[in-house]
């Protein structure tokens, strides 16, 4: 029942991580882009782009947390498994179903801090010094990014119980 309940969830999920870790290599490809401007510019004109170092941090964060869920769903997080590997099965199971859980409480919390960080800039209309860039719609991308690897990993922590309890 659990492993269908994540496929179920999966079907929805994976085309929207998917979508979203392309936006990130889009948002990436802009970063570059700008960033070469803004050298030659420097270099030709002796004169730099205005608001370059901004809009590096707000591409930058598009770009990382639009690609959190797909690097988890592909696995391409960092693990360290050296000691991991030793284990037996069950052990291995219960490891991951608690690495998973702790996992999902983690980014649970940072989304909805992060939701409740992008009201408050909101609120207060915090803006970027030079380009004047309203803060709050990449405080709510950061929280949507969080959200969505939250759903991800909540995803492998029901595969890892129904591991656990099917062994």
């Amino acid at each position: 029942m659990l492993k269908r309940l994540s496929a179920g969830i999966s079907t929805f999920i994976q085309p929207l991580s998917s979508f979203l870790d392309r936006l990130s290599w889009l948002a990436l490809f802009v970063m570059m882009v700008y960033t070469v401007v803004d050298v030659l510019a420097l270099k030709v004109m002796k004169t730099s782009l205005l608001g370059t170092p901004e809009m590096t941090a707000l591409l930058m964060v598009v770009c990382i947390f639009f690609s959190f869920a797909q690097t988890e769903i592909n696995n391409g997080h960092i693990k360290v498994d050296f000691v991991y590997d030793r284990l037996n099965p069950r052990t291995k199971g219960v490891v991951d179903f608690l690495t998973q859980l702790l996992c999902t409480i983690l980014f649970g919390f940072i989304g909805w801090s992060s939701v409740l960080n992008g009201f408050e800039k909101l609120e207060s209309s915090e803006l970027t010094m030079d380009l004047l860039i309203p803060l709050y719609p990449f405080a709510f991308i950061a929280s949507a990014g969080c959200c969505l690897i939250c759903v991800v990993l909540f995803m492998k922590t029901l595969l890892a119980l129904d591991k656990v309890i099917n062994q």
